[in-house]
């Protein structure tokens, strides 16, 4: 009912009551209203609707609108319900379908039944075609057939085991009839086990009220379990019989319920996983599941273990399969580890048999075999293992993974980039120093330094982006860098050494709170004799009447005994070497007698050139510098001489950039003309120069850009990446250092460490090319010294690293008698 005035053309107004239905369109009581306004006054208005019957109207009946509301409702459930049920017939008739090609394809491909393994085999094979939304290849899936086919047959003729005929290997035919029965101790019946349990677990039923599920009755909550070492064995039994089946498929724990109809499922599980938290517990289920599926393979569907679905996990009788396993396989054997051989074979008779018979696998070294003795922190392991490892006569092998040489170069580049401090780096430097790297070579040496953890992402807050680099060194790399001993060491241990040369005191206490350092110079002063002792005990002597030998008594400084040092003479050599931080490398004048063809700033390719007219440092590759070097150079020597080391660049500049490796240039040369390459790659600029990020190689001068990055555009300036230099191609003195003292330090604490340990050693922070030249550097400050195997083809007139032509593993390094290994600032 609708209460509301009406007001005519003469401006009078009238109440009216206009009365409806619910369900009367809003436009129609709007149009109706404008009617009745815009009409003459009078008693009587038009009817919208004459009802002809009596209709019933209220809260308990529904209206048309909601009666034919609730018949679309019905109408769209009954039409899902018919889409559903025309899918559902689809998927089986496709299923049906695919079924039908897979029988068709197995027939046509192997006619023949199937014996032994096959089937269950091909039942993977038609697992995957079944499940596979490419089944129209049909080449495909008759090449998983027959490998299939292939597989069992290599079973069946034990292809892979050793030969009858050679190795007298007896196979056993299987036996009809059930396994032999197992002699396991008897066990309580799995019928008695189920009703000690007491009454099974019955689903409650759940009602919705207000959106929360409640259950219908309030049940009391069960008890806790109690776990046994009777229902402890039978959970193992049923989780090896259900892993068994379920090898090819999802776990499905179903089955349990069997067997534990008053143990809630997750409960079983959990147990079986805090049994399997021990080790041996763990081994022996999985020999257990191993054993039993080999049994189970061989007798399922027999009448001696009916199994009429294989395939399902659930849908089998568990508690007959617990029986068989208990009586059939020998539970005690595989607690203590014997393994049933499934055929007796006799040794090779020798060393060539065994290699013709049988293929041996060998593991590849990942750390040297006797790294346990620095690494180990326990001494009853470092033992065990000392007394299982028998004294070897070779060094070890350590293998180092071969990468591209590019690759290697590139990451010397990025090192280099990432290591210049903030206050030295330069966008377009960088950008031009890694351009001449490659840009593809830059990106996957990115990529794997990334991998190693060299390099890290610099973490910014996102909303507030800022240019600059966003990698840096890792700071666990940048903690690597200066090797074993922190730098703080080398301070100290200098700082009582000068102490001791320079005589200032003649006696000084020894603190209790020395530091490493302190220590490190105090075994070196005691091993040369250079320090005398004098052990002060008057302060425990003045408490023993106090204490009267009782302990508990003492305090700290009542047994504390003061120790005081005297130095005698002492012949320390202060630390040395060269402080340039620009490679020395003389700008050489043009030759008065240099001919007119001389080109400078060009190489042998006409292309651009680093040239010592323009730079003085780094690397050159003038072909016109270059030869006036090597014609200075061969103005001392005599005219064979000359001839010859003409003949060895004419040759070394024919290789171009590949160079000449070392295995070759040393294996097939005289000593004479080794002494003679040694003093070419000696010049400044170098005639020829060692290159060695995977082999050694000799390059003549004329194609080190290969081998070295761009750091200055005008005038062109070369070097060869190395982690102490910055993106200007100077050299950073505290890298320098610190590279020099975890060399150093390594070698301290291996005495006589091959050249290939210690490279493997330091892999992750210095490349090959790095090691190499701090060991030069090291050798000609007199740091380290070389030795090489007595077994080793060796060239007297090369420097320690490059003396053996066989490998790195024959050269070995000690610290010098006449140096002080931490004399390195």
């Amino acid at each position: 009912m609708l209460k509301t005035s009406l007001v005519s053309s003469s401006g009078a107004s009238r109440p009216a009551c206009l009365v409806y239905l619910p369900d009367t369109p809003q436009e129609k009581l709007n149009a109706y209203l404008r009617q009745i306004s815009q009409s003459v006054p009078s008693t009587t208005v038009g009817l919208v609707k004459v009802l002809d019957e009596a209709i019933e109207y209220g809260p308990g009946v529904s209206s048309a609108r909601h009666v034919s509301l609730e018949d679309k409702r019905k109408a769209k459930e009954a039409q899902n319900i018919e889409s559903k049920s025309v899918l559902r017939k689809n998927a089986e008739e496709a299923r049906a379908q695919r079924e039908q090609d897979w029988d068709d394809l197995l027939r046509r491909f192997h006619p023949e039944p199937m014996k032994g393994t096959l089937p269950v085999r091909i039942q993977a094979v038609q697992s995957r075609f079944m499940q596979s939304a490419i089944t129209n290849d049909q080449q495909h899936w008759e090449n998983e057939i027959q490998e299939a086919v292939k597989e069992t047959q290599l079973v069946s003729k034990k292809i892979t085991s050793q030969p009858k005929s050679k190795l007298g290997v007896e196979v056993h035919t299987p036996i009809a009839g059930p396994p032999p029965p197992a002699p396991n101790p008897p066990e309580k019946s799995l019928e008695l086990l189920i009703t000690q349990q007491g009454p099974p677990i019955t689903p409650t039923a759940t009602v919705k009220k207000r959106g929360k599920a409640k259950k219908e009755s309030e049940a009391s909550r069960r008890p806790r379990f109690h776990w046994t070492r009777e229902f402890d064995e039978l959970a193992r039994d049923a989780s090896a019989i259900i892993r068994a089946r379920c090898r090819a498929s999802r776990l499905d724990l179903s089955a349990f319920d069997q067997v534990f109809p008053a143990v809630p499922r997750n409960s079983v599980r959990q147990r079986m996983t805090h049994l399997r938290d021990n080790a041996a517990e763990d081994l022996y289920m999985k020999r257990l599941e191993d054993q039993w599926h080999t049994v189970w393979l061989q007798y399922r569907g027999t009448p001696h273990l009916p199994d009429e679905v294989p395939d399902s996990p659930s849908n089998f009788n568990l508690i007959s399969h617990i029986e068989f396993l208990r009586k059939h396989v020998d539970k005690n054997a595989l607690r203590v580890g014997f393994v049933e051989r499934e055929a007796p074979s006799k040794l090779a008779a020798s060393i060539k048999e065994l290699h013709s018979f049988y293929e041996v696998g060998e593991d590849v070294v990942s750390a040297p075999a006797w790294d346990f003795m620095w690494g180990m922190t326990v001494e009853e392991g470092r033992e065990k293992q000392f007394r299982s490892l028998a004294f070897t006569r070779e060094p070890d092998n350590m293998f180092e993974g071969a990468k591209d040489e590019k690759i290697q170069l590139a990451e010397a580049a990025l090192k280099m980039v990432f290591g210049t401090p903030s206050e030295l780096y330069d966008s377009d430097s960088a950008t031009r120093l890694l351009r001449s790297a490659g840009d593809q070579c830059v990106s996957l040496a990115r990529s794997n330094l990334l991998h190693q953890g060299v390099l890290s992402k610099v973490v910014r807050d996102p909303k507030k982006p800022k240019p600059g680099r966003m990698l840096k060194i890792s700071d666990a790399n940048l903690g690597d860098l200066g090797g074993p001993f922190p730098r703080d060491m080398f301070q100290d241990a200098i700082s009582l050494e000068e102490l001791a040369i320079e005589r200032v005191v003649d006696e000084m206490e020894w603190s209790l709170t020395a530091s490493e350092g302190d220590i490190a110079t105090l075994l070196h002063l005691v091993s040369e004799d250079q320090v005398d002792f004098t052990v002060d005990l008057s302060q425990s002597r003045a408490v023993r009447q106090k204490i009267d030998w009782n302990s508990k008594r003492a305090d700290d400084e009542d047994i504390e005994t003061s120790m005081r040092l005297r130095f005698s003479r002492t012949s320390v050599v202060g630390p040395g070497g060269n402080q340039d931080q620009c490679p020395e490398s003389p700008v050489i004048e043009p030759d008065a007698n240099t001919s007119g063809q001389d080109i400078h700033g060009t190489t042998l390719d006409g292309k651009a050139a680093a040239c010592t007219l323009k730079t003085a440092c780094g690397l050159i590759n003038c072909s016109a510098c270059i030869d006036t070097v090597f014609r200075t150079f061969t103005s001392s020597l005599s005219q064979s001489d000359r001839d010859l080391a003409r003949r060895i660049l004419d040759y070394v500049r024919s290789l171009k950039e590949s160079g000449l490796k070392k295995a070759t240039c040393l294996a097939g040369l005289e000593q004479h003309i080794l002494w003679l390459v040694h003093r070419m790659t000696l010049t400044s600029p170098p005639i020829l120069m060692w290159t060695y990020f995977n082999n050694p190689l000799l390059v003549a001068g004329d194609y080190c850009s290969a081998w070295s990055v761009v750091v200055f555009n005008e005038p062109l300036t070369l070097v060869t990446p190395r982690r102490w230099l910055d993106i200007r191609g100077y050299r950073l003195d505290g890298p320098w250092r610190a590279a020099q003292q975890a060399v150093t330090g390594v070698i301290f604490l291996h005495p006589g460490i091959s050249q290939a340990e210690l490279r493997w050693r330091l892999r992750a922070v210095y490349d090959r090319q790095e090691i190499v030249d701090l060991l030069s550097s090291l050798q000609e400050d007199g740091v380290l010294e070389c030795r090489v195997d007595e077994s080793a083809e060796t060239v007297q007139s090369l420097p320690g690293w490059l003396k053996t032509v066989d490998n790195d593993e024959m050269v070995f390094w000690f610290i010098a008698k006449n140096h002080h290994w931490y004399q390195l600032l």
